[in-house]
């Protein structure tokens, strides 16, 4: 009979020195590019090593999926739990919709995009890491809420994904290209409120769960009446 060991416990894991080399990874990430994100760059401004990083994280590439995993769920913390009434359903479209657009305005995400795009055919697995660990894995928890949405009642959502894709773009519209182009200043960004209010509503209209019609039995005059 074959046994094995006992992995030995070690010490456990400092959350000080986490969110030091996710913060530090979030601010190079965004405001150098990139190419300016390296490992080294990291644990210098973490106040870290190199092997901290590598045994959190593996290498730069599991470092720069935290950093998205990260933002993107923060970005839709307000699904965190399911609304008990429509006043909170919406207030938490309101808050998902206000962090998504006001980070996608940002200087930071703004100069990240552009960085990639720019990069050529040499930055697409980059657009790719970055696409699966930030919007797809969104789409995904939206989808999630929707679908408790419609099992509880609240919404009609028979195809949640679908429905959290219209709910995104919606509420996404144009900002990012107007962002990519310069086409944001401080003015527009104080439209974010209505632009979101605008979008959650109209995207609650078409989700509205319809009252249950009448049976054609008991809308029937009784027989031989006239």
């Amino acid at each position: 009979m074959q046994h094995t060991e006992a992995r030995p416990i070690g010490r456990p894991v400092d959350q000080a020195k986490d969110l030091a080399i996710l913060d530090a990874a979030r601010r190079l990430l965004f405001r150098e590019g990139p190419r300016a994100f390296t490992v080294e760059a990291v644990a210098h401004v973490a106040g870290v090593s190199k092997v901290t990083i590598y045994a959190r994280h593996g290498s730069r590439e599991g470092l720069v999926h935290a950093v998205i995993g990260q933002l993107a769920q923060e970005l839709s913390m307000a699904f965190d739990q399911h609304p008990g009434d429509s006043t909170a359903l919406r207030a938490s479209l309101i808050e998902f919709g206000r962090r998504l657009l006001t980070f996608i305005v940002s200087p930071a995400h703004v100069g990240l995009m552009r960085s990639l795009l720019g990069s050529g055919a040499s930055s697409a697995p980059a657009l790719r890491r970055v696409f699966q660990r930030g919007p797809a894995a969104m789409l995904q928890r939206v989808s999630a809420w929707l679908a408790g949405c419609h099992r509880e009642g609240s919404l009609h959502c028979p195809l949640p994904e679908r429905s959290a894709e219209t709910l995104l773009g919606m509420l996404q519209g144009l900002t990012l290209v107007r962002a990519m182009y310069g086409a944001v200043n401080a003015e527009s960004k104080r439209d974010i409120e209505a632009h979101v209010s605008f979008a959650v509503d109209a995207f609650l209209r078409a989700h509205q769960v319809e009252p249950p019609r009448p049976s054609a039995s008991r809308t029937a005059a009784p027989a031989g009446r006239t």
